[in-house]
Protein backbone atom coordinates (compact mmCIF):
# COMPACT_ATOMS: atom_id res chain seq x y z
CA UNK A 1 0.00 0.00 0.00
CA UNK A 2 2.86 2.35 0.84
CA UNK A 3 4.57 1.59 -2.48
CA UNK A 4 1.41 2.37 -4.41
CA UNK A 5 1.15 5.80 -2.73
CA UNK A 6 4.75 6.68 -3.51
CA UNK A 7 4.29 5.66 -7.13
CA UNK A 8 1.18 7.78 -7.47
CA UNK A 9 2.97 10.79 -5.92
CA UNK A 10 5.93 10.44 -8.28
CA UNK A 11 3.60 10.16 -11.31
CA UNK A 12 1.69 13.30 -10.24
CA UNK A 13 4.91 15.34 -9.81
CA UNK A 14 6.17 14.28 -13.24
CA UNK A 15 2.88 15.20 -14.85
CA UNK A 16 2.83 18.62 -13.15
CA UNK A 17 6.42 19.33 -14.15
CA UNK A 18 5.75 18.51 -17.81
CA UNK A 19 2.74 20.85 -17.92
CA UNK A 20 4.76 23.73 -16.49
CA UNK A 21 7.53 23.19 -19.06
CA UNK A 22 5.02 23.04 -21.92
CA UNK A 23 3.24 26.17 -20.68
CA UNK A 24 6.51 28.00 -20.30
CA UNK A 25 7.55 27.12 -23.83
CA UNK A 26 4.15 28.26 -25.14
CA UNK A 27 4.53 31.69 -23.51
CA UNK A 28 8.00 32.12 -24.87
CA UNK A 29 6.95 31.11 -28.36
CA UNK A 30 3.98 33.51 -28.30
CA UNK A 31 6.14 36.62 -27.59
CA UNK A 32 6.96 38.70 -30.73
CA UNK A 33 10.52 38.85 -31.98
CA UNK A 34 12.39 42.07 -31.10
CA UNK A 35 14.74 43.49 -33.76
CA UNK A 36 17.49 45.89 -32.78
CA UNK A 37 18.40 48.70 -35.22
CA UNK A 38 22.12 49.49 -35.19
CA UNK A 39 23.02 53.09 -34.27
CA UNK A 40 24.63 55.09 -37.09
CA UNK A 41 28.25 55.88 -36.38
CA UNK A 42 28.26 59.11 -38.50
CA UNK A 43 25.78 62.03 -38.45
CA UNK A 44 23.53 62.20 -41.52
CA UNK A 45 24.29 64.99 -43.99
CA UNK A 46 21.65 67.73 -44.32
CA UNK A 47 21.23 69.80 -47.49
CA UNK A 48 19.28 73.01 -46.79
CA UNK A 49 16.42 73.72 -49.13
CA UNK A 50 16.84 76.87 -51.26
CA UNK A 51 14.85 79.89 -50.15
CA UNK A 52 11.81 80.51 -52.32
CA UNK A 53 11.98 83.43 -54.79
CA UNK A 54 9.52 86.10 -53.78
CA UNK A 55 7.84 87.94 -56.63
CA UNK A 56 6.24 91.21 -55.50
CA UNK A 57 2.61 91.45 -56.39
CA UNK A 58 3.03 95.14 -57.30
CA UNK A 59 6.60 95.74 -58.62
CA UNK A 60 7.77 99.38 -58.37
CA UNK A 61 7.58 101.44 -61.53
CA UNK A 62 10.87 102.87 -62.91
CA UNK A 63 11.59 106.42 -61.81
CA UNK A 64 11.15 108.69 -64.85
CA UNK A 65 14.11 110.88 -65.83
CA UNK A 66 13.26 114.54 -65.45
CA UNK A 67 13.31 116.48 -68.70
CA UNK A 68 15.56 119.59 -68.46
CA UNK A 69 13.80 122.92 -68.54
CA UNK A 70 14.14 125.04 -71.69
CA UNK A 71 16.85 127.69 -71.73
CA UNK A 72 15.89 131.31 -71.07
CA UNK A 73 14.87 132.91 -74.37
CA UNK A 74 14.81 136.68 -74.92
CA UNK A 75 13.09 138.57 -77.69
CA UNK A 76 15.43 140.83 -79.72
CA UNK A 77 13.83 143.94 -78.22
CA UNK A 78 14.61 142.63 -74.71
CA UNK A 79 18.36 142.61 -75.32
CA UNK A 80 18.80 145.97 -76.99
CA UNK A 81 21.71 147.94 -75.55
CA UNK A 82 21.10 151.36 -73.99
CA UNK A 83 22.73 153.64 -75.04
CA UNK A 84 23.19 152.16 -78.51
CA UNK A 85 26.59 150.68 -79.34
CA UNK A 86 28.75 152.79 -81.67
CA UNK A 87 30.79 150.79 -84.19
CA UNK A 88 34.12 151.91 -85.65
CA UNK A 89 36.33 150.93 -88.51
CA UNK A 90 39.77 150.02 -87.30
CA UNK A 91 41.34 153.06 -88.97
CA UNK A 92 39.14 155.24 -86.74
CA UNK A 93 40.72 153.79 -83.62
CA UNK A 94 43.44 155.72 -81.82
CA UNK A 95 46.61 153.84 -80.97
CA UNK A 96 46.14 154.52 -77.27
CA UNK A 97 42.75 152.79 -77.39
CA UNK A 98 44.33 149.44 -78.30
CA UNK A 99 44.16 147.57 -75.02
CA UNK A 100 45.74 144.27 -76.09
CA UNK A 101 47.47 142.84 -79.15
CA UNK A 102 48.43 139.20 -79.77
CA UNK A 103 49.29 136.92 -82.69
CA UNK A 104 46.99 133.93 -82.74
CA UNK A 105 44.43 131.76 -84.52
CA UNK A 106 41.30 133.19 -86.14
CA UNK A 107 37.98 131.95 -87.55
CA UNK A 108 38.22 129.97 -90.76
CA UNK A 109 41.37 128.05 -89.72
CA UNK A 110 43.60 131.03 -90.40
CA UNK A 111 45.88 133.15 -88.23
CA UNK A 112 47.00 136.70 -87.71
CA UNK A 113 47.05 139.53 -85.19
CA UNK A 114 44.18 140.17 -82.79
CA UNK A 115 43.51 143.69 -81.56
CA UNK A 116 41.39 144.33 -78.47
CA UNK A 117 40.18 147.94 -78.34
CA UNK A 118 38.49 149.57 -75.34
CA UNK A 119 36.39 152.67 -75.93
CA UNK A 120 33.57 154.23 -73.87
CA UNK A 121 32.78 151.17 -71.78
CA UNK A 122 32.85 148.78 -74.74
CA UNK A 123 35.53 146.29 -75.80
CA UNK A 124 35.87 145.67 -79.57
CA UNK A 125 37.65 142.75 -81.27
CA UNK A 126 39.48 143.17 -84.58
CA UNK A 127 41.75 140.79 -86.43
CA UNK A 128 44.28 141.13 -89.24
CA UNK A 129 44.16 137.97 -91.37
CA UNK A 130 47.76 137.05 -92.24
CA UNK A 131 47.18 133.40 -93.10
CA UNK A 132 45.38 133.58 -96.45
CA UNK A 133 47.16 133.21 -99.81
CA UNK A 134 46.32 136.80 -100.79
CA UNK A 135 47.19 139.26 -98.03
CA UNK A 136 44.75 142.17 -98.25
CA UNK A 137 45.88 144.08 -95.19
CA UNK A 138 42.25 144.44 -94.10
CA UNK A 139 41.48 144.34 -90.42
CA UNK A 140 38.07 142.78 -89.80
CA UNK A 141 35.66 143.47 -86.96
CA UNK A 142 34.50 140.34 -85.09
CA UNK A 143 32.44 141.46 -82.13
CA UNK A 144 32.21 143.43 -78.91
CA UNK A 145 31.51 143.16 -75.17
CA UNK A 146 30.05 145.58 -72.66
CA UNK A 147 32.57 145.94 -69.83
CA UNK A 148 31.14 148.56 -67.46
CA UNK A 149 27.88 149.98 -66.09
CA UNK A 150 27.65 152.71 -68.76
CA UNK A 151 25.48 150.39 -70.90
CA UNK A 152 22.49 148.29 -69.88
CA UNK A 153 20.19 145.84 -71.63
CA UNK A 154 16.46 146.56 -71.93
CA UNK A 155 15.74 143.41 -69.86
CA UNK A 156 17.59 144.96 -66.90
CA UNK A 157 20.87 143.02 -67.12
CA UNK A 158 24.03 145.06 -66.60
CA UNK A 159 27.67 144.70 -65.59
CA UNK A 160 28.05 144.40 -61.81
CA UNK A 161 24.79 142.48 -61.26
CA UNK A 162 25.17 139.44 -58.98
CA UNK A 163 24.46 135.87 -60.05
CA UNK A 164 21.72 135.66 -57.40
CA UNK A 165 19.97 138.71 -58.83
CA UNK A 166 20.20 137.24 -62.34
CA UNK A 167 18.68 133.92 -61.30
CA UNK A 168 15.92 135.60 -59.32
CA UNK A 169 14.83 137.26 -62.57
CA UNK A 170 15.75 134.53 -65.07
CA UNK A 171 16.14 131.10 -63.40
CA UNK A 172 16.58 129.15 -66.66
CA UNK A 173 19.93 130.60 -67.68
CA UNK A 174 22.48 128.00 -68.77
CA UNK A 175 25.47 128.10 -66.39
CA UNK A 176 28.56 126.45 -67.87
CA UNK A 177 32.33 126.57 -67.84
CA UNK A 178 34.29 127.34 -71.00
CA UNK A 179 34.51 123.64 -71.86
CA UNK A 180 30.71 123.59 -72.11
CA UNK A 181 30.23 121.55 -68.94
CA UNK A 182 27.15 122.51 -66.96
CA UNK A 183 27.77 124.01 -63.54
CA UNK A 184 24.10 124.59 -62.75
CA UNK A 185 21.03 122.64 -63.80
CA UNK A 186 21.00 121.37 -67.38
CA UNK A 187 18.72 123.19 -69.78
CA UNK A 188 17.46 122.46 -73.29
CA UNK A 189 18.32 124.72 -76.21
CA UNK A 190 21.91 125.57 -75.22
CA UNK A 191 24.17 125.28 -78.28
CA UNK A 192 27.46 125.79 -76.44
CA UNK A 193 30.05 128.46 -75.86
CA UNK A 194 32.01 129.40 -79.00
CA UNK A 195 35.20 131.45 -78.69
CA UNK A 196 36.23 131.53 -82.38
CA UNK A 197 35.39 135.24 -82.67
CA UNK A 198 37.42 136.21 -79.58
CA UNK A 199 41.19 136.65 -79.22
CA UNK A 200 43.09 133.42 -78.62
CA UNK A 201 46.61 132.15 -79.16
CA UNK A 202 47.99 128.60 -78.71
CA UNK A 203 51.09 127.84 -76.66
CA UNK A 204 54.26 129.41 -78.15
CA UNK A 205 52.27 130.85 -81.06
CA UNK A 206 53.26 134.42 -80.24
CA UNK A 207 56.90 134.61 -79.07
CA UNK A 208 56.37 138.20 -77.90
CA UNK A 209 53.57 137.19 -75.52
CA UNK A 210 54.99 137.19 -72.00
CA UNK A 211 53.10 134.00 -71.12
CA UNK A 212 53.82 132.21 -74.40
CA UNK A 213 54.18 128.88 -72.56
CA UNK A 214 50.43 129.04 -71.89
CA UNK A 215 47.41 129.12 -74.17
CA UNK A 216 45.97 132.60 -74.26
CA UNK A 217 42.19 132.89 -74.39
CA UNK A 218 40.10 135.98 -73.91
CA UNK A 219 37.98 134.01 -71.43
CA UNK A 220 40.93 133.33 -69.09
CA UNK A 221 39.98 136.44 -67.11
CA UNK A 222 36.53 135.05 -66.16
CA UNK A 223 35.29 132.19 -63.95
CA UNK A 224 32.37 130.91 -66.05
CA UNK A 225 29.53 132.05 -68.29
CA UNK A 226 25.73 132.31 -68.04
CA UNK A 227 23.90 132.00 -71.35
CA UNK A 228 20.45 132.76 -72.76
CA UNK A 229 19.11 132.28 -76.27
CA UNK A 230 17.78 135.10 -78.44
CA UNK A 231 14.70 134.39 -80.51
CA UNK A 232 15.54 134.33 -84.21
CA UNK A 233 13.92 133.15 -87.46
CA UNK A 234 14.40 129.40 -87.96
CA UNK A 235 16.40 129.87 -91.19
CA UNK A 236 19.13 131.96 -89.52
CA UNK A 237 22.09 131.12 -87.31
CA UNK A 238 21.27 131.05 -83.58
CA UNK A 239 22.61 133.86 -81.39
CA UNK A 240 23.32 133.53 -77.66
CA UNK A 241 23.62 136.21 -75.01
CA UNK A 242 26.64 135.58 -72.77
CA UNK A 243 27.15 136.97 -69.28
CA UNK A 244 30.82 136.54 -68.34
CA UNK A 245 31.06 135.98 -64.57
CA UNK A 246 33.90 136.93 -62.27
CA UNK A 247 33.57 136.64 -58.47
CA UNK A 248 29.84 135.87 -58.86
CA UNK A 249 29.13 139.13 -60.70
CA UNK A 250 28.72 140.07 -64.35
CA UNK A 251 32.11 141.31 -65.56
CA UNK A 252 31.20 141.53 -69.27
CA UNK A 253 28.19 141.05 -71.56
CA UNK A 254 28.60 139.74 -75.08
CA UNK A 255 26.66 138.29 -78.03
CA UNK A 256 27.94 135.37 -80.09
CA UNK A 257 27.05 132.76 -82.72
CA UNK A 258 27.31 129.35 -80.97
CA UNK A 259 27.43 127.31 -84.20
CA UNK A 260 29.68 129.50 -86.35
CA UNK A 261 33.12 128.21 -87.29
Amino acid sequence: MKKVFVSLLFFTLCLFSGCRQKTSQSIVSEQPAITTTPVATTAPTHTPSPLPTMTPTNPPSPVPTATPAPIQVFLPEEVEVIPEIVFYDFDEINKNEIYHEIFGTQPGATYGTWYTVRKNGVEYYYALDEGTHIFTGCIDFYGYSIIDESHILTNGLSVGMTVKDILDLYPNMAIVNFNNNFIGEKVRGFYGWNDTAYPRSPIDFDPDYEYSDQTYRWTNQFDYIMVADIQRPTDTLPVHLGLLIKDDKIAAITFYYPTAG
